[in-house]
Order: C-alpha cells, then structure tokens, then sequence
C-alpha cells in the first residue's frame, strides 16, 4: 500500500517497506530502513531522519521556497533521481550521502546545503545533468560531488555550480552551453568537454589535475577562483 503524509510529523523506529511513498506537507522521519519503489517528497514536505532509505525512483517536486531534506541517513536511488521546480529552492541539511545509482537530473531549482556535509555519489556508466541554470549552492554546510560517470550542463545560458568535486579516471564532464563552476575545490582525473559558447570555470577552492585528464572542445576552460595545480600531464585538444 501506499504511504502518504500530508501534515504533522510521522517517525518510524522500525523497518518500513511501502509500494510508494509521498511526503507533501509535514514531515516524515525515517529513522529505521525504509524501502519503496517511489519515493515524492513535494511542496512543503520534509524528509528527515537517521535510517538508510532505499528506493527505485525519487522526485522531489514544488516551487518556491519550500521543501527539505535533513537528517543523517543514506539514500540510496537505484533509478532517476528528478529534482525540478519553478525558480525553486529546495534546502538539504545534516550529513547524508545520496547514491545517485541511475543518475540524476535537476531543473528549476537552486539547492541549497547547510549545516553539515551532503555527499553526491554518481557511478560510471549515469549521468546527472543541468537541463539549465539549476545550481547546488553551499550557505553554512557543504556538498561534495563523487563523479565516476558524467556530469553534464546540458541548457541554459546562465551559471550552475558544483560543490568540491573529484571526478575520477574515466568521467567526464561536459558542458554545452552556458557556465559551468566547479565552486569548492577538488582533484580532476577525467575529461572535461566544452562545447562552443560554454564555459568551465575553475571558480573557487583548490583544484588538482591529476594523471589521465583531458581538456577538449572549443568552449573556454576559465579559472576564476583559487588555484589550479596541474600534477601531471594534461592533454588540451
């Protein structure tokens, strides 16, 4: 059956299994292990908690400045994660790590991270792609992003940042239009793509290449804030 909490605050203390599960208004605290096929936290929902949440797929709908994430447990998402909205702001707090197992897509939405670290986790072979000018925005925590697959910015004229970032021997990083900021710092062992009229700026933080990365396309690579070590031999096609 499906479970749905539109208001109040619900905490589970003991394993929960649901076919789907909605979190519109109020809050629901997963403080034991919890496994759906969908999960929807929309509007003003919050999902909070310290147990392990393992679904297939995950939205995370609305507009406006609504809607959180806080807590301390993983969230494990074997298909697409979708985060979209109108000019939305969807905040994330506490220490969690998101394994982002069938990529992920956001659009509409600046996210923002406060008050510990969240760790983004993207596996070879999945993509987590900017549709357009959607940002992950540090205020008082910090957000990490793992690459082993592809990030992407794939529309928009604008910005969209990243938090510290290590992408791996064998990502890639592409940027098709508008800029692209590497914002915290991180250690680079893969291929950067820049597409005509893109950017990828190096825009904060330190910032180490390191054996096996690349520099190709036509598009401008920009460093604009904090150092960029070049450790090794960098190939620029």
């Amino acid at each position: 059956n499906p479970l749905v909490v539109v208001g109040g605050t619900l905490t589970s203390g003991a394993a929960l299994t649901a076919a789907a599960v909605t979190v519109s208004g109020g809050v629901l605290n997963a403080n034991a292990a919890t496994t759906a096929n969908t999960l929807a936290l929309q509007g003003a929902g919050i999902l909070g908690g310290s147990g392990e949440i393992s679904v297939v797929r995950f939205a995370w709908t609305g507009n406006g400045d609504v809607g959180d994430i806080v807590g301390s447990g993983t969230i494990n998402v074997a298909g697409a994660w979708t985060v979209r909205g109108a000019t939305a702001i969807k905040d994330v707090s506490g220490n969690r790590t998101i394994n982002l197992n069938g990529g992920a897509t956001i659009s509409g939405t600046t996210m923002r991270f406060f008050d510990g670290t969240t760790t983004l986790k993207l596996p070879a072979g999945q993509t987590f792609s900017f549709t357009d000018d959607s940002t992950l925005q540090t205020n008082s925590g910090a957000v990490v992003f793992l690459n082993s697959g592809t990030v992407q910015k794939a529309g928009g004229t604008g910005t969209s940042l990243l938090g510290q970032t290590t992408n791996a021997a064998g990502s890639s990083v592409r940027v098709a239009s508008g800029n692209l900021g590497l914002a915290a710092g991180g250690s680079h062992a893969g291929a950067f793509d820049v597409a005509s009229g893109g950017t990828l700026s190096f825009a904060g933080g330190t910032h180490t290449a390191t054996s096996g990365v690349s520099f190709a396309g036509p598009g401008e690579v920009r460093v604009s804030g904090g150092p960029l070590n070049v450790d090794a031999a960098v190939t620029v096609a």
